[in-house]
């Protein structure tokens, strides 16, 4: 595995989408191209699933299932694979093989252990756990347009959003990381603020906004593991504090109203 920090590379709100105790989103990539996906791709207790429809598509297979039997068939090239929910067990070309780890199903979509796509799919996989972003590799393929996702963040997106967390946060728990991750975000989407990442962490309205970030020494930040994670999730959809625009390790008396939530001593408001 890689492990890199590279530029290049509710119980508040219970709607809100999450990834559940264990579960962390990672971010795909096949021969450089991000591809459309109906259900985040996962790290499951140290396993990474990918949510196979998607990708089988995107690769030429054809997918079906039979929801009396649980099994998802994938007819790719000159395989079939078939693969039933947790179930150990895969028939491919009517041989079975057992797998370390079983499929699953998250949302109503087949999530498939990546150990699948690497050994019957002939994909080569680079998994970098700091930025937890797998990248796919099938030699002289080129992904159909229909299924190429234009990611609506940037490498740098992540950079600036990893090294914010990281000074605002300090010691505290991942909750307050990947709260405060939020709250740039909200500010980014706000006709009231500056509408990147970038700008808002060094906007200079009435205030200084993020003084942290006005700091010499910022720039050259190397961004913790837990920021980069919640950097990547919160980046990614997943939302712990709803629409936050604003945090303080003191109330503000004029937002009393505003209040969403306080983590560890901090104020978080809308």
């Amino acid at each position: 595995m890689k492990k890199i920090i590279s530029i290049t590379l509710i119980l508040c709100m219970i709607s809100l989408m999450f990834v559940a105790f264990g579960e962390t989103v990672i971010s795909v990539k096949l021969n450089e191209d991000y591809l459309q996906t109906e259900e985040n791709h996962l790290l499951i207790d140290d396993v990474i699933y990918l949510e196979a429809s998607s990708l089988v598509k995107a690769l030429g297979g054809s997918v079906s299932w039979n929801e009396k039997l649980r099994i998802v068939k994938f007819e790719y090239e000159d395989d079939v694979i078939e693969l039933q929910i947790e179930n150990e067990n895969v028939r491919i070309n009517g041989e079975f093989v057992t797998l370390d780890h079983m499929p699953l199903v998250v949302n109503n979509k087949t999530m498939v252990p990546m150990a699948v796509f690497e050994d019957y799919f002939g994909l080569e996989a680079t998994y970098d756990e700091a930025m937890y972003a797998l990248e796919l590799i099938k030699p002289e393929y080129a992904v159909p347009e229909e299924y190429v996702e234009n990611r609506s963040y940037s490498d740098d997106d992540l950079m600036w959003l990893s090294k914010i967390v990281t000074v605002e946060s300090g010691s505290q728990d991942y909750e307050m990381a990947l709260a405060i991750a939020n709250t740039v975000l909200n500010r980014v989407k706000d006709e009231r603020f500056p509408n990147t990442v970038e700008t808002v962490i060094f906007q200079i309205d009435r205030y200084v906004q993020f003084p942290p970030a006005h700091k010499s020494s910022f720039k050259a930040l190397e961004p913790s593991d837990m920021a980069i994670k919640a950097a990547t999730q919160a980046l990614e959809g997943v939302n712990n504090i709803g629409y936050s625009l604003y945090f303080n390790n003191a109330p503000f008396k004029s937002k009393t109203d505003d209040l969403i939530r306080i983590i560890h001593g901090e104020y978080f408001y809308e």
